[in-house]
């Protein structure tokens, strides 16, 4: 049975606006408290599928109080991907983006998961089963640049997206599990026309990119990356590397704000942000893209569902 001070969170908070509801939702039922609860939850994401998971991990309590985890990467993938648009997400964790990237393309798109931890793959397998997501294809991975084996630091309980690649350089006395590897580009050819890349690999977005330099040259996909300094130097880059990378492919960088879209700083290793990379043939929708965010921070779920861009 649902507590009740997480059914009072769902009450009050999902008919506010995302920037809102996420504070509101943090006084009625804090993280801490899913912790402690370790409920199992099935609810109805707000783009419209089943999620299941349970409270005890952070992405699985966020989503069951607020029908999504990251709502801007909903966002953003919202407003520019269609039906029967392919949408390619390494990192897929517990599935909570997963899931509405699925309802986004709907039946006839496609959309191809990357997660490495056993535990996140049966949560991940869950949540497609219980959406009935057959355009979902899991792929029990790690992206790297070569295709074989390396070692992977599980998360702790409780923070399911915090896993990650552990570098040669990087391999110290933590326990570690060793995880297949496979590059983008040997998993899509030219018959795969990709829309949209979503990376959030703790650090190992550059390695990742490199992996794909012939499917981004060839789609010019959307592309969103977790954007934070401490993360990327795991792996010998930088911030200032990551956008650089994105420029040498002729894309438009910025950052995903709490607002909308700013500069993508690379001087600022303080903070922790998504950026979104616009292909030259999209640079123009920055601006309403990022009115969008807007809109969508500031009412309201609703505008998700129906983009008044479009």
């Amino acid at each position: 049975m649902m507590p009740y001070r997480l059914r009072l969170a769902r009450l009050v908070s999902r008919p506010l606006p995302p920037v809102i509801a996420a504070h509101v939702s943090d006084r009625i039922y804090p993280p801490e408290r899913g912790f402690q609860d370790r409920v199992a939850v099935r609810t109805r994401g707000r783009t419209g599928s089943i999620f299941t998971g349970n409270t005890r991990d952070l992405h699985a309590s966020v989503f069951a109080i607020h029908g999504y985890f990251d709502w801007r990467v909903v966002a953003v993938a919202s407003f520019l991907c269609r039906k029967g648009d392919t949408i390619v997400e390494v990192g897929a964790n517990v599935g909570t983006e997963t899931l509405a990237f699925a309802d986004i393309v709907g039946r006839e798109g496609r959309v191809h998961a990357f997660e490495p931890f056993p535990d996140n793959l049966r949560q991940l397998r869950e949540v497609v089963s219980a959406g009935g997501l057959s355009q979902v294809r899991i792929v029990a991975s790690a992206v790297s640049d070569r295709a074989g084996t390396l070692a992977f630091s599980p998360p702790p309980d409780g923070w399911s997206g915090s896993g990650h690649l552990v570098s040669s350089a990087d391999h110290g006395d933590r326990e570690t599990i060793t995880v297949e590897t496979v590059p983008l580009d040997s998993q899509f050819g030219a018959a795969d026309h990709v829309r949209f890349l979503c990376i959030d690999a703790e650090g190992a977005e550059a390695t990742i990119l490199r992996s794909g330099s012939a499917l981004l040259d060839r789609d010019k996909p959307v592309v969103i990356v977790e954007a934070e300094d401490s993360l990327l130097r795991r792996f010998g880059s930088s911030l200032a590397e990551l956008k650089a990378q994105l420029e040498s492919h002729g894309y438009l960088v910025r950052r995903i704000g709490r607002l909308g879209l700013g500069e993508a700083e690379t001087d600022n290793a303080d903070r922790n942000w998504n950026w979104v990379a616009l292909p030259p043939a999209l640079a123009n929708q920055a601006g309403p893209l990022s009115r969008y965010l807007t809109r969508c921070a500031l009412t309201p779920w609703l505008p998700l569902l129906h983009p008044l861009a479009r």
